[in-house]
């Protein structure tokens, strides 16, 4: 099995009006061991690409990857950028719910970082970055540390790639796909003025309140967590 450790920058947020700026994935693919018949994971196949994406990236946008209009001008379309990077069993993203709104349907999905929240619910953060440095991956082969790489996707579909291999020691990737498509329970709330407490420690009133708000205003992981904390009390 190919799994392929993908992550895409953007124009911006919204799949229906945004396009893909740049590609960038990493393999981890199943070999062997000859002369001790030890098992092992093993990285490979890097690749990236930059995207036009035939419209004007925004300067709030490229603030954060750095990438702007000059840069892409070049650049193949996405129907002649994403060929390279079909074709594997299974691709894992960390937050999968983003970028599988920008890539096709059919891709099976696993999560970095709803398996994280599951695993590690006591982990300081749960960004690929927060993860990385948590668990003591200091380097990433192939970048410097130093080099503010953040937010270009060949590097943070390495660092994500990273942070897989240890959750693989935990938990299967078919547990993995299988927590991708599930609503996540959050250990802690995110937001207003409750922010930071344990699920177990926001007040009830304030779970209905969330509940109480129209469809949409909140993801499905706020919605889901406060319906189930009212259910367990």
């Amino acid at each position: 099995m190919t799994i392929r450790v993908i992550d895409i920058e953007t124009t911006g947020f919204d799949p229906e009006d945004d396009m893909i700026v740049e590609i960038g994935s990493i393999d981890i693919d199943p070999t062997f061991n000859d002369e001790d018949g030890v098992s092992f994971l093993r990285l490979g196949n890097k690749q990236e690409t930059l995207v036009n994406p035939k419209m004007p990236i925004p300067p709030v946008v490229s603030a954060v990857h750095h990438i702007i209009d000059s840069d892409v001008a070049d650049a193949p379309d996405i129907g002649n950028a994403l060929p390279p990077f079909l074709g594997a069993e299974v691709y894992v993203a960390h937050n999968a719910k983003f970028d599988s709104q920008f890539l096709p349907d059919d891709f099976k999905w696993a999560c970095t970082y709803k398996a994280a929240v599951r695993t590690w619910p006591d982990a300081p953060g749960h960004s690929n970055q927060v993860l990385r440095y948590w668990l003591g991956i200091h380097e990433i082969p192939g970048f410097d540390r130093a080099g503010g790489q953040t937010h270009r996707a060949l590097y943070d579909a390495c660092v994500t790639a990273q942070v897989l291999l240890r959750l693989l020691d935990l938990c299967s990737i078919e547990d993995m796909v299988s927590w991708a498509a599930s609503p996540l329970m959050l250990p802690k709330l995110r937001f207003g003025k409750h922010a930071g407490k344990p699920m177990k420690d926001v007040p009830g009133g304030y779970l209905n309140w969330i509940l109480g708000q129209p469809p949409g205003d909140f993801d499905e992981d706020i919605v889901f967590t406060a319906r189930q904390e009212l259910r367990r009390r």
